[in-house]
């Protein structure tokens, strides 16, 4: 008897996360941020062919992307991005503090800015976009990530 009890058990709460999954995946602001870009818009970024990328949702409620460039580099080229669609004038303000002696971007959305490397940008209050190289030092310059920018945000639907 103890035994159907937990199986029972165990079999409503199999039901419950999956009754969930479709909710988490497919919401109202469920979005797949490596769509945003394309391989060979970020490959002309990078100088180079793309080789994988991959994404996820971030603990902020914001997603992320990243693509890779030739891995036989030390640090390996490629591009990050981080999207969201709510809270864009609060996530541009948090982001933009945490660059160092950021300078407007014009031409880009709403409000852009870059520190020489990372870039921010919004358009009105649910686009919002952060692109940055993988790493510093790559040779992959804020020019290269503003046309990246612009399409995210238009996008980003």
């Amino acid at each position: 008897m103890a035994r159907r009890h937990l199986y029972a058990t165990f079999f409503v709460a199999l039901l419950l996360a999956l009754a969930a999954l479709p909710a988490q995946a497919g919401g109202k602001h469920a979005f797949r941020p490596c769509k945003l870009l394309k391989k060979g818009e970020v490959a002309g970024a990078i100088g180079e062919p793309v080789k994988k990328s991959e994404g996820g949702k971030s603990s902020t409620g914001a997603r992320f992307c990243n693509w890779y460039g030739d891995d036989t580099h030390v640090l390996s080229k490629g591009v990050s991005l981080i999207a969201a669609r709510d809270h864009a004038k609060k996530r541009y303000r948090e982001y933009k503090k945490l660059m160092s002696d950021p300078k407007p971007v014009n031409g880009i959305g709403d409000a852009a800015a870059t520190d020489g490397e990372a870039l921010i940008a919004r358009k009105g209050r649910r686009r919002f976009v952060y692109l940055s190289p993988l790493y510093r030092g790559t040779g992959i310059s804020e020019g290269a990530l503003e046309p990246l920018a612009k399409k995210a945000l238009k996008r980003l639907k």
